[in-house]
């Protein structure tokens, strides 16, 4: 077969090919040029911009539209924004980032935060004791293998918090006609606006405990607990309240209602969370 007529057949079907791309399939009709070096930075930095401007809109959308990314992607005009599942993992990646940066623990909990803050801190204290004597080392010896692997841990549970928010999301909405699936990308979206305010908020609360402390201020970590958390219920409030009006189409009551539940599902299910954190790390290790 001539390189002519083997370039007028799909590379990848062997149908017919007639312009630059298979009818049939869908793939690019095969050039020499594809094979040159300068095509593949051509591509490379064609990939690279539009990936740049897609996730720059998608997190735009996140941030300052909630429920819009769900609501559009429920309606089927999914082209425009990066996929759900890959924003998620996207987020995961630098909350994980920016909390080894920072130090702060709000997903990955160290051993002394389970130990003496937490609602599960007797068991856990009870644990850790019995783990020490029958090992027979310190808990300072023993704190960096825990948090180490909790680290790693939390990186994996947290995608559990996913369908089990759905759940929520799908118990106050059983009337509204939508799919679980549709619930399941809401919670995902939600989660990802989570991981993306947690990277940020952690790591400004840093600087500005950084600047305070400079300057001879230095607040109580109780102080701190109150004012982050206070901030972050607020913000996590108003933004429920928006993205469950934009997707669902309630009211502003009804949506601030079903907000406000969902606050206390997810601080209920971040202590579950936790705990079981605590449970997968010390069997772990």
């Amino acid at each position: 077969m001539s390189h002519d007529s083997a370039a007028r057949l799909c590379a990848n079907c062997g149908a017919s090919i007639q312009s630059a791309f298979c009818a049939a399939c869908g793939e690019k009709r095969f050039d020499h040029h594809d094979l040159s070096v300068g095509h593949f930075f051509e591509h490379a930095f064609e990939a690279f911009v539009h990936f740049d401007h897609s996730i720059l809109r998608t997190l735009r959308a996140l941030v300052l539209q909630p429920g819009r990314l769900t609501a559009d992607w429920a309606a089927g005009r999914r082209k425009s924004f990066h996929p759900p599942v890959q924003l998620f993992l996207l987020m995961n990646v630098l909350y994980f980032v920016a909390t080894a940066l920072n130090g702060w623990n709000t997903l990955a909990t160290n051993l002394d935060t389970h130990i003496s803050w937490t609602g599960h801190q007797e068991i856990a204290k009870s644990m850790v004791d019995g783990q020490l004597a029958a090992r027979g080392v310190t808990l300072k010896e023993y704190r960096p293998v825990f948090d180490a692997k909790s680290t790693i841990q939390a990186k994996s549970l947290v995608i559990l918090m996913v369908p089990v928010f759905a759940v929520a999301v799908a118990l106050l909405s059983l009337w509204s006609g939508r799919y679980v699936v549709e619930h399941l990308v809401f919670s995902v979206h939600v989660h990802a606006f989570i991981l993306l305010y947690l990277s940020v908020s952690t790591s400004l609360t840093t600087v500005v405990l950084g600047a305070l402390r400079y300057g001879g201020i230095r607040p109580t970590s109780q102080a701190i607990d109150e004012v982050v958390s206070g901030v972050w219920l607020l913000i996590l409030s108003l933004y429920l309240a928006v993205a469950v009006r934009t997707m669902y189409r309630n009211g502003w009551l009804l949506s601030i209602a079903k907000a406000g539940l969902l606050c206390y599902a997810w601080l209920t299910m971040l202590r579950l969370y936790r705990f079981a954190l605590f449970l997968v790390t010390f069997y772990s290790t």
